[in-house]
């Protein structure tokens, strides 16, 4: 992948809501979290696959995106290495979510429609707060392992209604782009 590649990915946006902002104020000052607007669930991550074949994934995922989902978020975790994290985010509450079954049903799909190699791990849904600096020192990464082992579960039931088509931002303060959308009013 040449540096100039974007990726793309399918994810579920997620609301900030009214529990972002608190648990931003807890986070080491030095590390850059994610800004509120592009906080998501990813679903497919369809690497630098190019537009055309991230649109012909979005057009075979879109239609199974037919009801609301529903998540609750847990605690804070460390993914990819244990020592030396890709991200930490706030994971699943539950074992069984509709999110998981949802990724499950559909991230092969997307995948193979956009000419990559799917993901063979269990669906893992989470919303990344921190991408740790990759060349932080092993000081910055003890203490955001120590800010995530001391950070509370949230238990907050989230209702996720929109779907979205992402890849890089050239906007200042964001990483992503949202390229298509669809969203569900909720069903009650």
């Amino acid at each position: 992948m040449r540096p100039t590649d974007p990726n793309w990915f399918i994810a579920l946006t997620v609301d900030p809501g009214e529990w972002y902002g608190p648990l931003l104020r807890t986070i080491p000052r030095h590390i850059r979290a994610f800004n509120a607007n592009d906080l998501h669930i990813t679903v497919a991550f369809l690497r630098d696959c190019g537009e055309q074949r991230a649109r012909a994934a979005w057009e075979a995922v879109e239609p199974y995106f037919d009801r609301p989902l529903e998540f609750t978020l847990g605690g804070v975790e460390a993914l990819g290495n244990r020592w030396r994290p890709s991200a930490l985010g706030l994971a699943s509450a539950q074992l069984d979510d509709d999110v998981s079954e949802f990724i499950g049903k559909v991230r092969d799909l997307a995948t193979f429609k956009a000419g990559v190699e799917p993901d063979t791990r269990p669906p893992r849904p989470h919303v990344t707060v921190i991408r740790p600096p990759k060349r932080g020192s092993l000081d910055e990464i003890r203490e955001i392992l120590e800010w995530a082992g001391a950070t509370a579960p949230l238990q907050l039931p989230l209702r996720l209604t929109t779907l979205a088509l992402y890849t890089r931002s050239v906007e200042r303060g964001r990483q992503f782009r949202t390229v298509v959308e669809k969203a569900l009013a909720p069903s009650d």
